[in-house]
C-alpha cells in the first residue's frame, strides 16, 4: 500500500501555498530566485505568485493530480472490497483448525483495524487538506476580488490624477497666456503713455505757436489801425487843402499837388493794405487749428477709454502709475512744424508813399478847423468812410502825438 500511495505528493497537491509543491520537487527556493534581486522586487511580481490566473500550468497540474488521486482511491477501494469478499469465500470454503482460525482471525482483525485506522487518519488528513485547499481557494478568491477592487481604485485614481494633471496643465497654460496678455497690456500701456506724453508736448508746442501767431495777428491789427489812422490824417489834410483853395492861389497849386500826391499815397496805401494778409485767413487758420485740437482731444479721450478698459481687465494687477508730465517744451517734427517759424510778419514794410507822407506831415502843418462851407466834392466810398462817426473826434496834431511815439512806418511790428 505504501507503494501505491505517495501521501506526501497528495498532501503537497492540496497545500495552501503553490510554492510548497515546487519546493518539494526542486528543493527550497531562495526569495531571490522567486522574485529576482531585492532591487527588482515589485508589488506585481509578489501579487502574481498569489494570483492563480497568472499560473495556468500550475493549476492544471493540481487538477491532474486531484483526478489521478481520486482514480487511485477508487481503485484501492474496489481492490479492498474485492479482496475482502474473496478472503471471506476462502475462509468459508477452507476451514482451519480452531486455534489457527482464532489466531488468523485475530491477526487479520488486528491488521484490518490497523489498516482502517491508518486509512481513516489518512482520509481525515486528506479531508483537512481539501478543507484547507477550499479555504485557500476562498482566500485567493477574496484576495482576487480585493485586488480587483484595489486595481479598479488604482485605475480610477490614475484616471483622476490624469484628469487633475490635464487640468493643472490647462491652468498652467491659462496662467502663461494671462501672463503674456499682462505683459502685452503693459507694453501697450507704456506705448500709450509715451504717445500721450508726445501728444501733450505737441499740443503745448501748438499752443505756444498759436499764442505767438495770435500775438503777431494782433500786431498786424495794430499796424492796420495805424495805417487807417494815418489815412484818416491824410484825408483830414485833403479836407484842409480843399478848405484853403479859395483863399490862397499860390497854395492852391501846392495843395492840388499835395492832393494828387495824397490820392496816390492813399491808393498805394490801399494797395498795400490789400497786399497784407487778410484777417479772415488767420481766422480760417484758427478754426482749422481748433478743429485739429478737437480731433486731438477726441483721440486723447479714446486713448483714455482704451486705457480704462485695460485697467479694468487687470483688476488684480498693480495699478498703473504715470510719471508727471515734464514741462520742458519739445519741438515737434512734421510738415506743420515750421509753418509759423518761417513766416515773419515783421518783414512787411510800409510803402514809399506812406514814408513820404510821414515826412511831409512833419514839415508842413495845416489848420484842421474848416471855416468854409463844405465843398461840392462828390461823395466817394473813401469820403463816406472818412465821414463815419468817430473819425473827427480827435484833431490831427493830437492823433499824431498819440500815435507817433508808439508806432512808426520805419519799424512796424
Amino acid at each position: 500500500m505504501s507503494v501505491l500511495f505517495n501521501w506526501n505528493s497528495i498532501i503537497s497537491a492540496f497545500s495552501n501555498d503553490p510554492l510548497r509543491s515546487a519546493e518539494y520537487q526542486h528543493g527550497p527556493q531562495h526569495p531571490e530566485r522567486r522574485y529576482g534581486p531585492p532591487s527588482q522586487i515589485t508589488l506585481d511580481a509578489v501579487v502574481d505568485d498569489f494570483r492563480p490566473v497568472t499560473a495556468p500550468g500550475l493549476w492544471s497540474a493540481w487538477n491532474d493530480r486531484l483526478v489521478g488521486t481520486a482514480i487511485i482511491l477508487g481503485a484501492v477501494w474496489i481492490l479492498l472490497i474485492w479482496g475482502y469478499l474473496r478472503r471471506g469465500k476462502k475462509t468459508a470454503s477452507n476451514a482451519l483448525p480452531p486455534l489457527m482460525l482464532q489466531n488468523g482471525d485475530a491477526k487479520a482483525q488486528e491488521s484490518r483495524s490497523h489498516f482502517e485506522r491508518i486509512l481513516s487518519q489518512r482520509l481525515e488528513a486528506i479531508e483537512q487538506q481539501v478543507q484547507k485547499a477550499a479555504a485557500v481557494t476562498k482566500r485567493v478568491e477574496a484576495l482576487e476580488a480585493r485586488m480587483k477592487l484595489d486595481q479598479d481604485a488604482i485605475e480610477s485614481m490614475h484616471r483622476s490624477m490624469a484628469q487633475r494633471m490635464e487640468a493643472l496643465e490647462e491652468g498652467i497654460r491659462t496662467i502663461d497666456g494671462k501672463q503674456l496678455d499682462m505683459e502685452a497690456s503693459h507694453i501697450v500701456q507704456r506705448g500709450l503713455s509715451q504717445r500721450l506724453e508726445t501728444l501733450e508736448s505737441g499740443l503745448q508746442t501748438i499752443d505756444s505757436k498759436t499764442r505767438s501767431a495770435s500775438q503777431r495777428i494782433e500786431s498786424i491789427d495794430d499796424s492796420v489801425r495805424v495805417i487807417d489812422s494815418r489815412t484818416k490824417a491824410i484825408s483830414q489834410r485833403v479836407e484842409a487843402v480843399e478848405d484853403s483853395v479859395g483863399s490862397i492861389d499860390g497854395q492852391a497849386t501846392l495843395l492840388s499837388h499835395d492832393l494828387s500826391r495824397g490820392s496816390l499815397a492813399i491808393e498805394k496805401l490801399q494797395r498795400q493794405v490789400k497786399m497784407l494778409p487778410d484777417a479772415e485767413k488767420f481766422k480760417g487758420l484758427s478754426r482749422a487749428w481748433d478743429t485739429r485740437f478737437k480731433k486731438a482731444e477726441a483721440k486723447i479721450e479714446q486713448y483714455k477709454t482704451t486705457l480704462d478698459e485695460t485697467l479694468a481687465e487687470r483688476a488684480q494687477a498693480a495699478a498703473l502709475t504715470l510719471s508727471p508730465m515734464d514741462t520742458q517744451e519739445i519741438e515737434p517734427s512734421g510738415p506743420y512744424a515750421d509753418m509759423y517759424g518761417s513766416y515773419d510778419f515783421d518783414m512787411i514794410s510800409p510803402s514809399p508813399s506812406t514814408r513820404s507822407q510821414s515826412s511831409v506831415s512833419h514839415t508842413r502843418t495845416y489848420s484842421t478847423v474848416s471855416s468854409s462851407p463844405p465843398s461840392g466834392i462828390p461823395m466817394t466810398p473813401e469820403r463816406r468812410r472818412i465821414e463815419m462817426a468817430g473819425f473827427r473826434e480827435m484833431t490831427f496834431s493830437s492823433k499824431q502825438k498819440q500815435l507817433h511815439p508808439r508806432h512808426s512806418f520805419g519799424n512796424t511790428k
